[in-house]
């Protein structure tokens, strides 16, 4: 549970500056925000293992894993 308000732990709403940006309108809970981002760094690991060499893959792993958001 969130001390502060009561809410189990990631059911807190995310605040509309928070959600200004996100290309995922149903997102509305920091959980499913959470789950999200977990999801896009497993894909973006898979996408990195499945290139060249690291120094290759990490110059492109943010611009692939961000064009996901």
């Amino acid at each position: 549970m969130n001390k502060l308000v009561g809410d189990p732990d990631g059911a807190t709403p995310l605040e509309p500056k928070e959600m200004k940006g996100l290309l995922h309108k149903h997102v509305t809970m920091r959980s499913e925000l959470d789950e999200l981002e977990q999801f896009n760094i497993q894909e973006g690991l898979k996408w990195q293992s499945n290139t060249g060499p690291f120094s290759v893959a990490f110059a492109c792993l943010h611009s692939e894993v961000a064009s996901s958001f």
